[in-house]
């Protein structure tokens, strides 16, 4: 029979759930704190230049949207977040497309982004993301991979804007229009 040990300290099981619930909330709001100071970093630069190809396998650069306000979206067909957002950006698209190009990131395969297509139509570019697309999502910001992830970049190529999450109607809207 086992005999307990005097060293040994019995804390009551509310305060480890405390202090669990401490330890879980300090690392988000660490990782929030480090992912706003990555964001911040990046206002200013230049966006790197890339090309990726859409569904169909054709090649799109960066280069192509050269004196507009470009919206990069990094989502995946699995994110509940990512296809929320969607329409927002589609309708958006739509409203400001002679001055803004949308543009979407699939971390996702061309099967998988094809077959969500046919149950939520995507009405911007779509492209896919290649082997490279982790390092220009780390440079545009986003180091932890958080999904959605969304940059914004001027007429003149620099980012003036990157937001982690869902993004609202109104928080879209003022950010355009501060570029137009």
């Amino acid at each position: 029979m086992n005999s307990p040990n005097k060293n040994t300290l019995k804390i009551p099981s509310v305060k480890i759930k405390q202090i669990t619930s401490f330890l879980i909330a300090l690392a988000f709001t660490y990782s929030t704190y480090c992912m706003a100071e990555n964001q911040t970093s990046i206002l200013g630069n230049i966006l790197p230049g890339f090309t990726l190809s859409d569904v169909n396998g054709i090649p799109h650069s960066s280069s192509q949207w050269k004196n507009k306000i470009i919206v990069i979206n990094f989502w995946a067909t699995w994110c509940t977040p990512c296809q929320k957002e969607i329409p927002l950006f589609n309708k958006f698209q739509n409203e400001f497309a002679d001055e803004v190009k949308f543009v979407g990131i699939a971390l996702d395969n061309v099967k998988s982004v094809r077959k969500f297509n046919l149950k939520i139509p995507i009405e911007y570019v779509s492209l896919i993301a290649a082997k490279d697309t982790v390092q220009l999502i780390q440079q545009l910001g986003n180091k932890s991979g958080v999904l959605p992830y969304t940059v914004f970049v001027n007429k003149a190529g620099k980012i003036f804007q990157a937001a982690s999450g869902k993004l609202t109607h109104d928080f879209l809207l003022n950010t355009l229009e501060k570029a137009l």
